[in-house]
């Protein structure tokens, strides 16, 4: 079955998206409503171990398609997104472009990725076809929650901080909209 999210209580799974690109969705499961996911940033590379040890046929090296975030800010995603009426959370600007895309020029996107996504989705290294891989059964080991890309990995993603900061940031606005108003109005009446 489908892992349990020890902290947010809901389901975890890997969710492949309509693009290729790969994201996560968390699952929330609350006995007074109807489960409901939250999607967070689904095409936002993330930093993991199992992209070393899943089947793949890929002439070169598999990695995530760049910019790759470490798991800390997809697993900050999730916990948000399973927390709060949010149905979706981005996490990088390439998923932020993405969504807009498909949206705008739907087409566009998917010959873009069909150009270059085969590619992005490879290092320079080769692949070592007798490499030991999960299709059948578990690779031995504690393989932990960092993989061969940490020293690229961000930590921090300036989208995702927007998206669980965006109430303080309204106010902020509103507070700043307010501001110049009340400027101007009081430099009216002393003309």
């Amino acid at each position: 079955g489908l892992p349990r999210h020890p902290v947010a209580g809901g389901l975890l799974r890997q969710q492949t998206c309509h693009s290729g690109l790969h994201g996560f969705t968390a699952l929330r499961t609350d006995p007074r409503q109807k489960p409901r996911a939250g999607h967070h940033g689904a095409n936002a590379g993330h930093e993991h171990p199992a992209i070393d040890w899943v089947k793949s046929r890929l002439p070169k090296k598999a990695q995530p398609v760049p910019p790759i975030y470490q798991p800390e800010v997809a697993a900050k995603a999730i916990l948000y997104a399973s927390r709060h009426d949010r149905r979706e959370v981005y996490v990088g600007m390439p998923t932020v472009k993405a969504i807009l895309g498909d949206k705008l020029f739907p087409g566009l996107l998917d010959r873009y990725l069909a150009r270059t996504g085969y590619k992005g989705q490879q290092t320079n290294e080769p692949e070592d076809p007798d490499r030991p891989d999960n299709l059948y059964e578990p690779v031995s080991g504690d393989h932990g929650a960092h993989g061969r890309f940490d020293n690229q990995a961000r930590g921090f993603s300036p989208q995702l901080w927007t998206a669980l900061h965006r109430g303080e940031l309204v106010m902020a606005g509103l507070l700043g909209v307010a501001a110049v108003a009340l400027a101007r109005f009081a430099g009216k009446d002393h003309s």
